[in-house]
């Protein structure tokens, strides 16, 4: 398909030659029409006189297109409020066409049929049988408008769409990464060779975990909503991963809310959450480190919290964020526009909470 570049129009002198142009085009069309129309009446028309009434009444249309495109805009002929802006436009399509062709018609009876004084009821008349040109015309402004305006939604959709697949390549890849960092590895692959002398088949399990893992952030490539509860299945396996490095150091718990398992929620949404908390919370104390995720749903929205007991952030301000913050971030953005929330904060009691709350859809 042909892209279109609207880049010109935001240019308030292209959009008036636009118009000027389109407008001049139909003025001589129309007036070429009066001038055949009438050459074989008994009232001939001079080209002259055909050229100041058409092009006259065009000119008038392009001296208010933009306001009819402002209205376009402004009641917009979308499912959701046709209720509202039919009715609008169809008055005020009723108004302008008359309007215009009244005046149109006063410069056809003073300067194409030179009355020496008007006829007003005559005038009136001509106007009242004529305007429905003026009717088709305003309303083929609205749907051209109409027309464009949904092919730029749906361009800058697809746009949108290439975007978030491009984010989400970047999260599964730095997903990959984390999973494949040396020290990660070395200390996992450390863990299996010692179950395997002490207990095969939990290395075995391991193996497979470990295995799973890359294995789902492969497959669900180009997915850029799962089901929390889809979700919480691959974060899980990254914990057991996890905590086979961290042994009893490492203490996970999970409150989710069972109204809440059904909700979509972007893929990997949860890892680097995690992985944050594991990298900044436990591994920098010499103690238990604790990790809660919770979810919940409230009405339409959906909250998503990830809390570590680690030191917290320095006087309660978030550091710098890493690439898969930063990704989280962008994406909950161009998924959800201002509709989502993402906050790293440090509670009084201490340690760092990541929160992520975003409208309720469900997956089924």
């Amino acid at each position: 398909m042909t892209n279109v570049n609207f880049d010109i129009l935001n240019s308030r002198r292209a959009r008036w030659g636009l118009i000027v142009v389109a407008w001049t085009l139909n003025g001589l069309l129309f007036s070429s029409q009066l001038y055949t129309g009438a050459s074989g009446s008994k009232d001939p028309l001079t080209f002259a006189s055909s050229m100041i009434w058409g092009m006259s009444y065009c000119y008038m249309w392009a001296l208010i297109t933009p306001l009819v495109l402002r209205l376009a805009r402004k009641y917009s002929l979308e499912v959701r409020r046709l209720i509202v802006s039919v009715p609008v436009h169809v008055v005020i399509s009723l108004l302008v066409a008359f309007v215009l062709r009244f005046i149109s018609d006063i410069i056809r009876a003073k300067f194409v049929y030179h009355m020496a004084e008007l006829n007003w009821s005559r005038i009136f008349a001509w106007s009242y049988l004529q305007f429905d040109y003026g009717l088709f015309m305003y309303w083929f402004i609205i749907l051209i408008n109409f027309a464009f305006a949904s092919y730029k939604r749906y361009r800058e959709g697809e746009l949108r769409t290439a975007q978030l697949q491009t984010e989400l390549m970047e999260a599964q890849l730095q997903a990959l990464k984390t999973q494949l960092h040396p020290h990660f590895l070395f200390n996992t692959l450390n863990a299996i060779s010692v179950l395997i002398q002490k207990s095969p088949d939990s290395a075995v399990k391991m193996l497979t975990r470990l295995s799973d893992l890359l294995r789902i952030t492969l497959d669900n490539g180009g997915v850029q909503e799962v089901a929390l509860k889809d979700e919480l299945d691959f974060l899980d396996r990254y914990i057991q991963i996890q905590q086979v490095r961290f042994g009893d150091r490492l203490e996970v718990k999970m409150e989710i809310n069972s109204n809440a398992l059904n909700a979509k929620v972007p893929n990997l949404i949860l890892q680097p959450l995690v992985e944050n908390a594991i990298e900044h919370g436990v591994a920098k104390r010499s103690g238990l480190g604790s990790i809660r995720i919770s979810a919940k749903r409230t009405d339409d929205r959906v909250t998503m919290e990830v809390r570590d007991n680690g030191s917290g952030m320095q006087n309660g301000n978030g550091k710098k964020d890493g690439v898969g913050l930063s990704n989280t971030r962008a994406r909950l953005v161009q998924l959800y526009g201002e509709q989502q929330r993402f906050e790293l904060t440090s509670p009084p009691e201490g340690g760092t909470v990541a929160t992520v709350e975003i409208p309720f859809h469900s997956a089924s």
